[in-house]
């Protein structure tokens, strides 16, 4: 093949299948200006494996954490820096989050490294990030982060330090359990993930309840398609941690006891008022069911049929699943125009 940019296809190509090729054109690529961000991303991953320019392949993924790359490629670079080189993978988180311009996602990263690597120097900056947590010093976005290994963690200095973040004086609706505070679920999250989870977490199985960008599925649960512009974002949180803290009028599940001694169960979905004098009732299989006020003997406060997400969901999860739901807001008519 003499045509270099067909040449350059084709090897594109070739990195895009995860097929083999020689360092020397891994990193070739690797500081490629034209090359896709798909494509960088294979070519990290291979050059990882190499073994036989380790200096080259360090510079490569040192060069590609620098300002003005994409994060998405910092962030896999990073990743594959603490698996060649671990000292230098933990120095370069340690950028992350020390200097200026880095995202968010990309500060998570570098936390994540830190809180997973076993090197002496690690433990401090540990116990430094635990004691930013404690004193308030913490980006919103990395309080959950960090707060995840420090629940775990068996270090002195980091167990006294989220000791002192959690004894802040805090009312029960502030806290999802004892030692997670609803802060920590409210910023940080990844909303392309949590639009993943809500569609298609099995265990979860959000959309058997729930729509959430169409007007078609499921009526057992409210419609979220609008849900960001409606509830805050601790709001959101509470209502996948605690599903009946707040019900949304309809959607409630009560059990009601008539007159006669019947007994049925489901969500009241309309009340007796001027224009009826029947409760209408959807009953579990969909039916609906209108029982005239007088015939009502007395029904139970209404619970959520939903199961707490905490326990399905990690965290984490819970945490881009909000992200996402408050991405979900009425679309701009005009802005179609």
């Amino acid at each position: 093949m003499q045509d270099p940019a067909l040449k350059a296809v084709g090897v594109e190509l070739l990195v895009r299948y995860g097929l083999d090729l020689p360092t020397p054109e891994l990193l070739r690529l690797a500081g490629g200006k034209q090359v896709s961000n798909a494509v960088k991303l294979q070519v990290f991953r291979s050059l990882a494996t190499k073994t036989d320019a380790p200096a080259e392949v360090r510079a490569a993924l040192v060069a590609a954490t620098a300002e003005g790359i994409d994060a998405e490629l910092r962030i896999a670079a990073l990743k594959l820096l603490q698996t060649v080189d671990p000292e230098l993978g933990l120095t370069t988180a340690q950028r992350f989050l020390d200097g200026k311009g880095f995202k968010p996602t990309e500060r998570q990263a570098a936390i994540a490294i830190v809180a997973s690597s076993p090197l002496p120097a690690a433990a401090g900056l540990r116990a430094g990030l635990a004691e930013k947590l404690a004193q308030g010093r913490l980006g919103d976005s990395l309080r959950l982060d960090v707060h995840t290994f420090a629940v775990t963690s068996p270090e002195p200095a980091v167990k006294e330090a989220l000791r002192r973040y959690l004894a802040v004086v805090r009312k029960p609706e502030q806290l999802a359990t004892p030692d997670l505070p609803y802060e920590l679920l409210v910023a940080g999250g990844d909303p392309k993930r949590g639009r993943l989870i809500a569609n298609e977490h099995l265990a979860a199985n959000c959309t058997a309840c729930h729509r959430f960008e169409t007007d078609e599925g499921s009526e057992v649960g409210p419609s979220l398609k609008s849900v960001g512009s409606q509830r805050s974002n601790a709001e959101l949180a509470e209502s996948l941690v605690n599903p009946s803290a707040k019900i949304v009028p309809g959607f409630g599940f009560e059990t009601l006891t008539l007159k006669n001694g019947e007994t049925l169960a489901g969500a009241v979905i309309s009340e007796p008022g001027l224009l009826s004098k029947s409760y209408t009732v959807r009953l579990p299989d969909g039916a609906r069911r209108s029982i005239p006020a007088g015939d009502l003997a007395g029904r139970t406060p209404p619970v959520s049929v939903m199961p707490p997400m905490l326990g399905i969901l990690t965290p984490a999860e819970i945490r881009d699943v909000v992200a996402y739901l408050e991405t979900l807001r009425p679309k701009d008519k005009k802005a179609k125009k």
